[in-house]
C-alpha cells in the first residue's frame, strides 16, 4: 500500500504481511514469535520462550526452524508487494541456545529474545542478511492465498500418486535449500515405520518431563481452542475431546494390555491408510544448518500446497532417539529430520492462530 504522494504505508504494510505470516506452521502450534514494530519500515523479531518447547526439542532446532519458516514466509509476503525483507543480527545460535532444553530452563525470567531487525524496502528481491542464505531465487510464485490454503492434514490421502512436475519442483526447492527429498512408497517399510511412530509416541507420553510440557498444549474442547487460539487441537488432530483428555490424565493406559490396545487400535484406525512417507534429509541438528531448513521447509510446503497435497508430520519418529535410530536402520537415510505422510486428501480443519495484536509487542 502506498500514500497518495507514493510513499509507503510502512505500519499498513507490515500488519498486511504478518496477519499472513501468522498462518505459518510451528510446532505443536506454539507460534514462538512475536514482532515490534516501529511505525516505519523496520520491525523487530523475537522469541517469545514461554512458547518453546525445550522438554521435547530439547537442542531448540526445531523453534530455529520454526522462525527460520516465519521469516521466509514475511519475505515471500513482502516479496508479492514488490518490496524486499532485509534481516540483520539473526544470530541462530543464540535463539537455539534460548530454546533448548539448558538455555530455557537456565534463564526463564527472560521471557522474550531478540532475534533480528527486519526491514523493508521498495523494488523487491531476494532476502538480504538472512544467515546461511540458501541462495532462493526471488521467486514470486508464492500467492497470499497460499498461505491461507497451507494447512497440516491428518486425514487419510488418497492412494493416486504424486505427480511428476511436483517431485520435480520438490526436488529443485530441496536442492536449493541444500536438503533431499526421499518419497518411501514400500508397504512393508511405510508399515514398519508407521510401527516405529506408535511405539515413540507410547514412549514420548509416559516420559514425565515431556508428558507435562505436551498436555500444556492439548486443546481438547472447542472453546479452550478458541480462548486460547494455540496448541495441539482435537478437532484438527481428528480425534474425540474425551481421548485426549484421557491420555493427558492418564498417559500409562496407552500401555496396559487391554486399554492399552484399545487405544493404539483406535489411533491407528484414525490414522487410516499411509500410502506413501516423505523424509527431507540433510544438515539439521546445528542452529545455522536448522534455521536453512526452515526456510527450506516452509517454501516446500507452499509447493505442496500448490499442487494440491496436505502433509502430517510425524514428529516422534525424529525427536524419540530410539525411534530414530531405527528409522535410519529401516531406510538408509542418513540425516533425517522431519517425516511427514502427503498426499491429496479432503480439506482439513484448521488450527487456529493468535490474532495480530497478540503477537506484537510495544
Amino acid at each position: 500500500m502506498s500514500t497518495d504522494d507514493g510513499a509507503h504505508d510502512w505500519a499498513t504494510l507490515w500488519r498486511e504481511v504478518l496477519d499472513l505470516a501468522r498462518w505459518t506452521p510451528s510446532p505443536h502450534n506454539t507460534q514462538p514469535w512475536k514482532v515490534r514494530l516501529s511505525g516505519g519500515p523496520t520491525a523487530e523479531l523475537f522469541l517469545d520462550r514461554t512458547r518453546a518447547l525445550p522438554d521435547e526439542d530439547l537442542t531448540g532446532c526445531f523453534v530455529v526452524a520454526a522462525l527460520g519458516m516465519f521469516v521466509e514466509s514475511l519475505s515471500c509476503l513482502a516479496l508479492n508487494r514488490n518490496l524486499r525483507l532485509d534481516v540483520e543480527g539473526f544470530d541462530a545460535e543464540v535463539v537455539r541456545q534460548a530454546a533448548s532444553h539448558d538455555g530455557a530452563h537456565t534463564h526463564e525470567e527472560d521471557s522474550l529474545v531478540f532475534v533480528a531487525g527486519l526491514t523493508l524496502s521498495s523494488g523487491g528481491g531476494a532476502t538480504a542478511g538472512f544467515p546461511g542464505n540458501p541462495g532462493f531465487p526471488g521467486n514470486p510464485g508464492f500467492p497470499d492465498q497460499l498461505f491461507l490454503d497451507r494447512r497440516t492434514s491428518r486425514l487419510t490421502p488418497r492412494p493416486a500418486p504424486i505427480q511428476q512436475p511436483a517431485l520435480d519442483e520438490l526436488q529443485t526447492e530441496a536442492s536449493n535449500g541444500g536438503l533431499r527429498v526421499h518419497l518411501l512408497e514400500t508397504d512393508a517399510q511405510v508399515t514398519e515405520i508407521m510401527r516405529l511412530n506408535l511405539a515413540a509416541v507410547v514412549e514420548d507420553l509416559n516420559t514425565p518431563s515431556y508428558h507435562r510440557e505436551i498436555v500444556s498444549w492439548f486443546r481438547a474442547s472447542r472453546r479452550d481452542e478458541q480462548n486460547k487460539r494455540d496448541g495441539l487441537s482435537a478437532r484438527c488432530m481428528a480425534m474425540p475431546g474425551y481421548e485426549m483428555r484421557l491420555l493427558g490424565r492418564f498417559p500409562r493406559v496407552a500401555k496396559t494390555p487391554l486399554v492399552g490396545w484399545l487405544v493404539r487400535a483406535q489411533y491407528r484406525r484414525r490414522l487410516g491408510g499411509v500410502p506413501r512417507l516423505m523424509v527431507l534429509d540433510g544438515p539439521f541438528w546445528d542452529a545455522e544448518a536448522a534455521l536453512k531448513a526452515g526456510r527450506c521447509l516452509m517454501r516446500l510446503w507452499l509447493v505442496l500446497t500448490r499442487h494440491g497435497l496436505r502433509i502430517h508430520p510425524f514428529g516422534n519418529l525424529i525427536t524419540n532417539e530410539t525411534a530414530q535410530t531405527a528409522f535410519r536402520a529401516t531406510t538408509g537415510i542418513a540425516r533425517p529430520w522431519i517425516v511427514f505422510r502427503v498426499g491429496v486428501t479432503e480439506t482439513p480443519a484448521r488450527s487456529e492462530r493468535l490474532f495480530l495484536e497478540e503477537i506484537l509487542v510495544d
